[in-house]
Formats: structure tokens, sequence, C-alpha cells
């Protein structure tokens, strides 16, 4: 391949990375700005932040399963252990 059709071949692929950068971008500052836009209401801060843990939460196990093909049982351990601490601090 010569070099010529390679240059070609990179700039499209970055075009048309750069094209579908936007959406990521525009998501990590609304979820920088949430906090400062929920702030007075606390209800829907805490409700997007418990979105927010299980979200993580759900990607992580779809990650693993995905990519090996094991159910963890560890991810639900360590996420029960977690939230008993809490649930012990909190009273």
């Amino acid at each position: 391949m010569s070099s010529r059709v390679a240059a070609v071949i990179r700039s499209k692929s970055v075009r048309a990375a750069a094209g579908l950068a936007w959406p990521y971008g525009a998501s990590a500052v609304a979820l920088v700005l949430l906090p400062w836009l929920l702030s007075s209401n606390q209800y829907l801060l805490g409700l997007f932040v418990v979105s927010g843990i299980w979200a993580i939460f759900a990607i992580s196990v779809s990650m693993l399963f995905r990519s090996t093909g094991l159910l963890s049982m560890a991810h639900g351990a360590f996420f029960g252990i977690g939230a008993y601490a809490v649930g012990v601090v909190a009273t």
C-alpha cells in the first residue's frame, strides 16, 4: 500500500472518529455540570448518584461476562459488602 493511500485512509478514519467524538464530550460536560445544576434538589441528585453506581456495576459485569464468558459472583459479593458497610456506618 502506498503512503498516499495510507494517508487518505488515516484522514478518513480521523474524520470519522472526530464526528463520533462529540456525543462523548457532551456527555462528559453534562456529567461534570450535573451536581451544580441539581444542587438545590437533593432527591434528584441522589437519584442520579444511585443510577450512576448501578450503571458502573452493570457495565463492569457486562464487560467481564462478554470478555471471558464467566459470570463473576465476586462483583455481587463486593457490592453487597459495600452496601452493608454503608448501612452500618449510616445508622
